[in-house]
């Protein structure tokens, strides 16, 4: 018993110096710097100054909402920033002002050195620790990545955001006052609210999933200024998922999956009678088909993409011919088969497409 007292007590002056050790080493993480300001005048007068200057350790990154209330309304963006600081101050009721320039990138047009041919001189293998030599490169990596724009002075909700076009970027002027922690946890901040105009149909691909899925096609995002950001979706109230708005890939549809829809019911199924396997000389042909059927069990009509394909031959010993495509538009770059049909409450639709492949019988494939 004395010797759990005596444990007892040396654990609890552990956790004490333990915390004025996390006491000091928080003290030591905190930021401080120094301006110097060098100032010249024709004679002696009072001045107020106002001092502009560029921190590292500043920025935002956007993140948006998307809502689709129905499938006869436009889809609802909404434009957000995650703003975030950790200068060692806290900047108290401020106007922000979100910028799309990144400082960290430069402004300076990079010049063409020559370039040279030259023979491969090979060197002995020499090791080293390679986490000595790419931590600093990865440690500049993760600064540029985290400051996406400068942050010049506060923030607000969108009621209250006007966006000015430059030749170059785009700034959103918030004109309410906002603080901002010096923490790692980032402030939202609403830039705007927008209407995109939508067209929903339903997309499935049962070869790998059974059920339909509802998709909004949304156009006139291209004016928006949208930067590259994750976004969470959301239809008739309900939370579906994310997604990922990337203005340099997204084209002029942005398409969103809203979920799935039970009331379309589809099968895919192979066709014993279509399917066979023959072996001829040296060789096996083997004949594949497959059928597919929608039902619209829903009380209106609804339009859906149905997706399937046929195989690729990367290999000159592998022979596909693709026999029937069952009215699919068909992308022999992909192998894709696409169809696009409308159905009507209560209606069933199906297809059957066909394909066959040759191939050396002492060669066995992968991916039939």
């Amino acid at each position: 018993m004395k010797q759990d007292g005596a444990i007892r007590k040396l654990n609890e002056k552990i956790a004490r110096v333990q915390s004025q050790i996390n006491t000091q080493s928080e003290l030591y993480k905190r930021n401080s710097s120094e301006i110097v300001v060098s100032v010249s005048a024709d004679g002696p007068t009072s001045v107020e100054l106002e001092v502009s200057y560029v921190v590292s350790r500043a920025g935002w990154q956007p993140i948006y909402d998307l809502r689709a209330v129905n499938t006869k309304n436009p889809v609802q963006l909404s434009y957000k920033a995650n703003v975030f600081q950790s200068t060692g101050e806290e900047w108290k009721n401020v106007k922000l002002v979100l910028s799309t320039a990144n400082p960290n990138l430069g402004g300076l047009k990079p010049e063409l050195a020559a370039q040279v041919l030259d023979f491969i001189q090979v060197t002995p293998y020499k090791s080293y620790d390679k986490r000595k030599k790419s931590a600093p490169a990865a440690m500049e990596r993760a600064e540029d990545a985290a400051v996406l724009a400068e942050v010049a002075e506060a923030a607000t909700t969108a009621d209250f955001v006007s966006t000015v076009q430059s030749a170059v970027n785009t700034s959103f002027v918030i004109s309410l006052p906002y603080s901002v922690p010096s923490s790692n946890q980032p402030t939202l901040v609403d830039i705007g609210r927008h209407e995109l105009k939508s067209e929903y149909q339903y997309a499935v691909a049962p070869k790998l999933d059974a059920d339909a899925f509802l998709m909004a096609r949304a156009t006139g995002w291209e004016e928006l200024n949208l930067l590259p950001g994750q976004a969470n979706v959301f239809f008739e109230g309900t939370y579906v998922g994310k997604t990922f708005i990337d203005p340099g890939i997204i084209r002029d549809t942005l398409s969103l999956s809203l979920g799935r829809d039970k009331r379309i019911v589809v099968k895919r199924e192979k066709v014993k009678d279509l399917s066979s396997r023959n072996f001829i000389g040296k060789n096996v042909r083997e004949t594949r088909g497959y059928e597919i059927s929608v039902r619209n069990t829903r009380m209106e009509p609804v339009r859906i993409v149905v997706e399937d394909q046929v195989p690729l031959s990367r290999n000159n010993l592998i022979e596909v011919q693709v026999t029937d495509v069952g009215g699919a538009a068909w992308n022999k770059e992909t192998g894709k088969l696409t169809w696009t049909w409308t159905l009507q409450p209560s209606e069933t639709r199906k297809t059957t497409f066909r394909f066959e492949v040759k191939y050396p019988k002492d060669k066995p494939i992968s991916g039939l």
